[in-house]
C-alpha cells in the first residue's frame, strides 16, 4: 500500500526538505515509469487525525521522479476501479462509501497537489417516521432505501466536497 498525507501542511514541508542523501556526495535521480494494475492498492490520507482515508485498486500510467537535488514528483492518472472512503466527521460518526469505478486521481508533479474526480456511494434504509410520519402512513412502509452520494473534487489537500441523498 502506498501512503500519501494531504491534510498535515508538516509532513508537506518535511517531504518538501526530503530531497535522497548521498554519503559519497554523488548526484542520484530516480526516474520510474508504473503501470500500475488492480493488483496493488494505493491509499491516500485525507485526514490523518479524523481518520479519513481513500483506498482503491485500479489502474493507470504513472511517472515518480526524485533525486539529490530534487523533491519527489509524480504525473500520471489513476483511475479507481474498486475502493472506499472512510467519511468520518469529528470523529462522531464514521461512514465507509463505496468507491464508484471510473473515480481518478491525477497528479502533475507534486503528490500533494494531486487532483481528484471521486464519487462514492453509502447504502441505508431510513426510517420514514424519522423524516415524516404521515408520509411513511400514507407510503404503507417505515422504511426506504436512500443512497448518500458523497463527490470529492480538486486538490487534495483542500477538496471541494459534496453530498446528496437520492431516494
Amino acid at each position: 500500500t502506498d501512503t500519501i498525507q494531504g491534510d498535515n501542511k508538516k509532513t508537506q514541508r518535511q517531504i518538501g526538505q526530503n530531497a535522497l542523501k548521498s554519503e559519497s556526495g554523488m548526484e542520484i535521480n530516480m526516474n520510474f515509469y508504473v503501470d500500475a494494475t488492480p493488483d496493488a492498492v494505493v491509499e491516500i490520507v485525507m485526514d490523518p487525525i479524523g481518520g479519513d482515508i481513500l483506498r482503491g485498486a485500479g489502474s493507470g500510467a504513472l511517472q515518480f521522479v526524485w533525486g539529490t537535488k530534487t523533491d519527489p514528483r509524480l504525473y500520471g492518472t489513476y483511475v479507481i476501479n474498486d475502493g472506499s472512503y472512510n467519511f468520518t466527521f469529528q470523529k462522531i460518526i464514521e461512514r465507509k462509501f463505496i468507491i464508484k469505478s471510473g473515480s481518478s486521481v491525477f497528479f502533475r508533479g507534486d503528490p500533494f497537489q494531486a487532483n481528484l474526480n471521486v464519487d462514492a456511494l453509502y447504502r441505508l434504509n431510513a426510517n420514514l417516521n424519522d423524516l415524516d410520519a404521515d408520509l411513511a402512513q400514507r407510503a404503507g412502509q417505515t422504511s426506504i432505501p436512500v443512497e448518500c452520494i458523497l463527490n470529492i473534487t480538486g486538490e487534495l489537500q483542500q477538496p471541494n466536497i459534496r453530498l446528496d441523498v437520492a431516494l
